[in-house]
């Protein structure tokens, strides 16, 4: 998902005359960008987008209602940019190219807006103060604004063809395998904006993310590096104890060999001593990290600390590791020649 932002490089004599220039830039460039090979969707975000960390606020109000200091996320955008965004619409309409300057003024709330203004009750048909008043249209989901780590936030979108704007960000979504879509985006706004001081910054939501998350991952890089370490070091250690065990006990199995005992039950029994220790030290592993897993409580996210299926898994991984290092001295010891047993001291 590509996002190029545009913003005017100037301070306008005529602010309200710029602002409504540069939005009808901003919508021809918008539609040249939507014909380009390869482009899937396409839209105008003005104010805050999501991962980047711009958030742009506005005061807002319920006409009747006594509240006060109050604010919400505001973004302008196009028509098309739920769709481009992939964000559900819920309840009502989106926005349509009816939705102009000379028709009515309309706004869409995200989920926790209409959730926490309107309760139970339907935020649709609902008048709001937002920009001036606007009648509620629909209701979105929402979009965790400030990455995968934060709450939801409450939203508020109005047409872009309803608000001054000086800049804005071209969202587009490409094609899966279509070529480079940059220059022509490139292309575009040069087209549209000759002329004019205007400031171009390029960027995806990938780039975006990454730039979020870069230090937890980095952070659970050392811990699942640290814990392949252990994981090998304990293997190591598990074949060690087997092999020492399997030494010691060289003559009673050899004894046991010479008095008919097969193959098969010698390795049962090895293998069934390590697996006596791998469940003793899965016990007290397992105890101690269910206790201590509040402590990576903080890296975690859509997830919570004790979840079953980690722990299942730890079980799964650690008795295959702790079983395959047991094995090699279980079938060593299977193979024990009763006369060379019975010799060794």
């Amino acid at each position: 998902m590509h996002a190029v932002q545009v913003r005017l490089a100037e301070i306008p004599d005529d602010p309200e005359r710029a602002a409504r220039r540069n939005r009808d830039h901003l919508l021809r460039a918008l539609a040249r960008v939507q014909s380009l090979p390869g482009v899937e969707a396409a839209a105008i975000a003005g104010g805050g987008l999501p991962l980047r960390g711009d958030l742009r606020t506005a005061d807002f109000a319920i006409p009747g209602r006594q509240l006060s200091g109050l604010d919400i996320d505001f973004n302008q955008v196009s028509p098309e940019y739920f769709d481009t965004l992939k964000v559900p619409l819920l309840r009502g309409r989106a926005f349509t190219s009816g939705d102009v300057e000379a028709s009515a003024p309309v706004v869409v709330l995200n989920r926790a807006a209409a959730a926490r203004y309107f309760g139970v009750g339907e935020a649709i048909g609902q008048v709001v103060n937002v920009a001036g008043d606007r009648t509620v249209v629909g209701v979105v989901d929402n979009v965790r604004h400030d990455g995968p780590e934060s709450d939801w936030r409450t939203q508020a979108f109005v047409p872009i063809t309803q608000s001054r704007t000086f800049g804005a960000t071209l969202v587009v979504r490409t094609t899966h395998g279509a070529s480079d879509v940059v220059p022509g985006i490139r292309q575009a706004i040069a087209t549209e904006f000759a002329g004019l001081p205007v400031r171009v910054d390029e960027g995806t939501l990938a780039e975006y993310f990454d730039r979020l998350v870069e230090r937890r991952r980095f952070t659970m890089l050392l811990v699942g590096l640290f814990g392949a370490l252990g994981l090998a070091i304990a293997t190591v250690g598990i074949y060690g104890v087997m092999a020492y065990t399997v030494t010691q006990r060289t003559k009673e199995i050899g004894i046991r060999v010479a008095l008919g005992a097969r193959p098969s039950a010698i390795l049962r029994s090895v293998l069934g001593d390590a697996a006596a220790q791998l469940l003793a030290g899965l016990t007290l592993g397992l105890t101690g990290g269910w206790m201590a897993a509040r402590l990576v409580r903080s890296f975690l996210f859509g997830t919570t600390p004790n979840e079953p299926m980690v722990y299942a898994a730890v079980v799964v991984v650690l008795t295959a590791a702790g079983l395959t290092a047991a094995l090699v001295p279980a079938r060593r010891a299977a193979r024990v020649d009763p006369v060379m047993a019975l010799r060794a001291d």
